[in-house]
């Protein structure tokens, strides 16, 4: 084999292993963000509660990860609900103050949300900055 192949295969060999190791990497990065966010429940919001508005109330206490404010599939109008991952300490904090508080003229109710039976706690949610487009089109 001559000096340049065997370079080539050296540069490959290197190349595959980067791959591995930085695979590696975004998972242990997933499993240890995981492991230290808490998914809160948002309940009682009034219809007109929209992502800016929690975004901003829970902003107070902490860094809001991600926040899926939950809709009807039909009318694309909120549900009532919804989710929000947030660091540990600061989601205790959150919880604390706004569980019980005023929200436009709705009590809220806000706690802890139980992990679903075969989950981790991965984020699936959009992020709190990544506000979706809010028009519906009915068929």
């Amino acid at each position: 084999m001559s000096g340049k192949s065997k370079t080539c295969q050296r540069m490959q060999l290197l190349s595959r292993s980067i791959q591995k190791d930085s695979l590696v990497l975004v998972k242990v990065a997933r499993k240890l963000r995981s492991t230290d966010m808490i998914r809160i429940y948002i309940g009682n919001l009034p219809f007109t509660a929209s992502y800016n508005d929690l975004n901003d109330a829970f902003s107070a206490y902490g860094t809001v990860e991600n926040l899926h404010i939950v809709t009807d599939r039909d009318t694309g109008r909120s549900k009532g609900f919804a989710f929000l991952e947030m660091p540990e300490s600061e989601a205790r904090a959150a919880i604390t103050a706004l569980n019980g508080a005023d929200y436009d003229g709705r009590r809220l109710e806000v706690n802890e949300a139980p992990l679903r039976k075969g989950k981790t706690r991965t984020s699936t949610y959009r992020r709190a900055d990544e506000v979706p487009d809010r028009t519906y089109h009915r068929n």
